[in-house]
């Protein structure tokens, strides 16, 4: 295996487990990118600012839209009740069994309906936290159910409107 392909997925790796333990992706994110600059023997300085600040500045301006409306919409659903109401009926029509799966079913409907698979984690996020909490499991395990129906059969099958 090449050193810089090893270099890549260790940095993947470090970055999910850090992740993990709760520490912030705002400071992952320069750390990690620093670590594999060192690795891969490139200036750290000029790297990070002709690469790395641009990079991040036009994913920041490309998408700031999509993440303030699908987190604009996930409060709303918080807000109002209107999460906890759906996750009680859900819940009722479950008797609070099979909670993961159906929330990557509802999950893997709204991408396969058209919605933007960022939008759709702050929507179903405040179901799912409802459900998860009603059920009592972890809510470590959100992000799962939700990436299995988010980003698996509703972006692959025949008539999906992902790109």
């Amino acid at each position: 295996m090449n050193f810089s392909v090893l270099v890549l997925v260790i940095a993947i790796v470090l970055f999910g487990v850090l992740a993990f333990r709760q520490m912030s992706a705002l400071i992952l994110a320069p750390l990690v990118t620093i670590f594999v600059i060192v690795l891969s023997g490139m200036p750290v300085l000029d790297t990070l600012l002709n690469d790395f600040m641009p990079a991040t500045s036009g994913y920041i301006t490309q998408y700031f839209l999509i993440f303030f409306v699908g987190a604009l919409f996930g409060a709303v659903y918080q807000f109002t009740g209107a999460a906890e109401s759906i996750a009680l009926a859900m819940g009722r029509l479950s008797h609070n069994h099979f909670v993961a799966p159906m929330i990557m079913c509802i999950t893997g409907l709204l991408t396969f309906g058209g919605v933007s698979g960022f939008v759709v984690f702050f929507v179903v996020y405040p179901i799912a936290l409802q459900m998860f909490k009603r059920a009592n499991l972890t809510r470590r395990l959100i992000p799962a159910a939700i990436s299995a129906g988010c980003w698996t059969w509703s972006m692959t099958a025949p008539g999906s409107p992902s790109i």
